[in-house]
């Protein structure tokens, strides 16, 4: 009853918060919106106040931090294991995403590599995601850094935005920004994604993003990144030429799409899996 009791606490503040953001000349993530003035500067600092301390009074409701995380992302099985999985498929072509690239040490990395018997792509814009120069060595050693075509770019892209992540992201977008009503269950969903950026940049950088950290996070984490396009559009002219094809991901965007892919016939989906390394 008492983590009832500061749930509904907790959304009354949201509520409040949000309501002084769309009477400021900046939405809740900063985005200019109008001429700056006291009032303005005023609504802003209390929104954002209240807005922070619904986000405080809902993770204590939820069990703390640490709770919020291993709900988010659940455990990753180890190296050898998500190998197996690979292998399993008898793949002629192994993509992975910087998601699984980055999920792994560097020797695990390495090893699942060495081991492969297929082609192992990595497209040039995960390769640009990728920032430690050790990973970027043994991607060079062990994979095919390619480009692929601009025709399988588009048809990428079209299905990645149409994946729940993007459609979030825009009508979330909307609320924050003043241009859609919000409702009850509108409130809760962005407060509940502000939640898991807000778990990520702690997890990864030891503290609470700032208000302008936060908009940064939210852009990375929801819209369709050059990276999730270059990987789908790999794996589509790989099956398009009948290669036995796999992707390596632990991203909903990615899996949706693909799901959609496999829907759609065997001429394509049919040649291609894709693994996550998530436990089952």
């Amino acid at each position: 009853m008492r983590f009832r009791s500061y749930k509904v606490l907790s959304l009354i503040f949201f509520i409040l918060g949000l309501l002084f953001l769309m009477n400021s000349d900046s939405g809740l993530l900063g985005v200019s919106i109008g001429i700056s003035n006291l009032t303005s500067v005023i609504n802003n600092i209390l929104g954002s106040s209240l807005v922070l301390i619904s986000l405080v009074i809902f993770m204590v409701s939820e069990g703390g931090l640490e709770g919020r995380l291993e709900d988010e992302g659940g455990r990753i099985v180890d190296a050898k294991t998500f190998n197996n999985r690979l292998k399993k498929y008898n793949p002629e072509v192994i993509i992975l995403d910087s998601s699984i690239l980055l999920a792994y040490s560097h020797k695990e990395i390495e090893t699942i590599l060495k081991e492969e018997t297929g082609k192992t792509i990595i497209p040039n814009a995960v390769f640009r995601e990728i920032r430690d120069p050790y990973l970027r060595w043994v991607i060079g050693r062990y994979c095919q850094k390619l480009e692929p075509p601009e025709m399988y770019k588009k048809i990428a892209g079209d299905y990645l935005r149409k994946g729940t992540k993007p459609q979030h992201y825009n009508k979330l977008m909307k609320i924050m920004e003043g241009e859609m009503e919000p409702t009850r269950k509108g409130i809760e969903e962005l407060k509940k994604e502000i939640i898991k950026l807000i778990s990520r940049f702690e997890k990864e950088h030891n503290r609470v993003p700032n208000k302008e950290e936060t908009a940064r996070e939210f852009e990375r984490h929801y819209k369709v990144s050059a990276a999730d396009i270059d990987v789908l559009a790999s794996a589509l002219y790989e099956a398009r030429h009948r290669k036995r094809t796999v992707v390596g991901e632990k991203d909903l965007d990615l899996k949706e799409a693909l799901e959609k892919i496999r829907r759609r016939g065997k001429k394509i989906g049919g040649y291609i899996k894709d693994i996550d390394p998530y436990y089952k």
